[in-house]
């Protein structure tokens, strides 16, 4: 006789995963979604002269952080991880001037999220 190896999957409730599982999840779902919409956009931040990019204050970073919890709250997004918000603010204040910060939104979630 022969084994024959089943397996099995168990959906669970999303209310019910834990929050890592939830963001990962949830970011997969999402970009999963703009790219069958064929209308995958991202956000690219430039620098300019808003007070967050003036790097002479110790609270520039936590205020941009902020504005890009902001802007992924109007995505209906999960706010990319700080090692991420670092990396992208330093491109910004650094020789590229720009970092793109979310990829693969919907059109109409990346125009509420420049709202901010």
């Amino acid at each position: 006789s022969s084994c024959v190896k089943r397996e099995s999957f168990i959906r669970k409730d999303y209310k019910a995963l834990p929050p890592e599982l939830k963001e990962s999840s949830g970011a997969r779902m999402q970009e999963q979604e703009a790219s069958d919409a064929g209308k995958a956009m991202q956000i690219l931040v430039l620098k300019n002269d808003h007070v967050v990019f003036s790097g002479s204050s110790k609270n520039s970073m936590p205020r941009f952080r902020a504005y890009m919890e902001l802007a992924a709250d109007m995505a209906q997004r999960f706010a990319p991880e700080d090692s991420v918000l670092n990396r992208c603010y330093a491109q910004i204040l650094g020789s590229a001037g720009k970092a793109v910060v979310f990829r693969n939104l919907l059109p109409e979630l990346a125009a509420r999220a420049l709202e901010q």
